[in-house]
């Protein structure tokens, strides 16, 4: 057993300046190595977040047996294979979201977590923060829920890597997971069908669109709405309806980001109350206190990997529907959470 995790990193990716502060702030964490293909990206990534070492190749730090988790920062389409690799390392994994592109990859990734006995975690920080702990507290009070919408967009510019189909670019993966993966959390299970339709750019990803999707349960029945963009200003919004009133959390996918507010407006009876408001805590400090947790002390998982394959499964089914024109049918999820 051992109390204190020692991190490596493959890449040297924009999002590090967030990830790397909270774990130098924490007591249960320290950067050990950074890996990339381009030594002198390494060497400059490793001065500036003082790490001790580098390794050329994203298997050298793998095969480091100073390094007990791996944060995977690397783009969509490398994210599955590289946390099955890391895992048969005998390394924790935190892998940024999408951790896959195909349920078939979340199954070889659970199946490589229970092979090795270690922990692999999407990086949903969001799911992370105590807005959503209020949010869920909060539900009872609204009623049975009936109706749940929520979006985001980003803007970006081309050369960019979301824009390339092949690299798992698009809309969808990039943030209209955002959304999907807080409905299915609250909901408790992923839609029994869904249909969507969006607009292509020219390179072939989804530059916006929109989806349906029906949540059938044995407690209720729940319709949802999302939608996502790229290449549009910067807009997150998600808002729960019930039978006797809403919740609409104010920075539902980025409270803590740069500066953005944490709070909950909720109306019950047509009276407003406030469930939340001020400067929330840093959401990649309390991923990484979550999954210091389960990797150190047993902890269950707050974004276990049945969740990340109900999320993964509504995700593909939303790219088949908007692709066919048609609407999807899911199967059941296989496995409880």
């Amino acid at each position: 057993m051992i109390d204190r995790l020692r991190w490596g990193v493959l890449g040297t990716a924009r999002i590090l300046r967030r990830f790397l502060p909270a774990l130098a702030r924490s007591m249960r964490s320290e950067l050990a190595a950074i890996a990339s293909r381009d030594p002198e990206r390494a060497r400059a990534c490793a001065a500036r977040y003082a790490c001790p070492r580098t390794h050329a190749s994203y298997q050298a730090l793998l095969d480091d047996p100073a390094i007990d988790a791996v944060y995977i920062p690397l783009p969509n389409d490398q994210h599955a294979a590289w946390t099955v690799r890391a895992l048969r390392a005998g390394k924790h994994v935190l892998c940024e979201k999408p951790i896959a592109l195909s349920v078939k990859e979340v199954d070889e990734i659970a199946e490589a977590a229970r092979a090795s006995g270690r922990h692999a975690l999407e990086g949903y920080v969001h799911l992370h923060t105590p807005q959503l702990e209020a949010l869920v507290a909060a539900l009872p009070g609204i009623g049975p829920l009936a109706i749940v919408r929520g979006g985001m967009s980003i803007p970006i510019a081309a050369p960019n890597i979301r824009l390339d189909p092949a690299r798992g670019g698009g809309g969808l993966w990039d943030v209209g997971c955002y959304p999907v993966s807080l409905m299915v959390r609250l909901i408790g299970s992923r839609p029994v069908s869904v249909s969507a339709t969006m607009r292509r750019l020219s390179t072939g990803v989804d530059g916006a669109l929109v989806g349906h999707l029906h949540f059938a349960t044995n407690a209720q029945e729940v319709l949802g709405v999302i939608d996502c963009g790229l290449g549009t200003p910067l807009r997150e919004h998600f808002e729960i309806v019930g039978a006797r009133g809403m919740i609409i959390p104010q920075s539902p996918f980025r409270a803590g980001i740069d500066g953005s507010p944490s709070s909950l407006t909720m109306r019950v009876d047509g009276e407003e109350l406030r469930a939340i408001e001020g400067s929330p805590p840093d959401p990649f400090a309390a991923e990484l206190d979550a999954f210091e947790r389960t990797a150190l002390d047993g902890t269950p998982a707050r974004v276990p990997l049945a969740l990340s394959r109900d999320v993964t499964a509504t995700l593909v089914a939303l790219h088949e529907s908007a692709a066919s024109g048609r609407s999807v049918a899911l199967a059941p999820p296989v496995v409880d959470r």
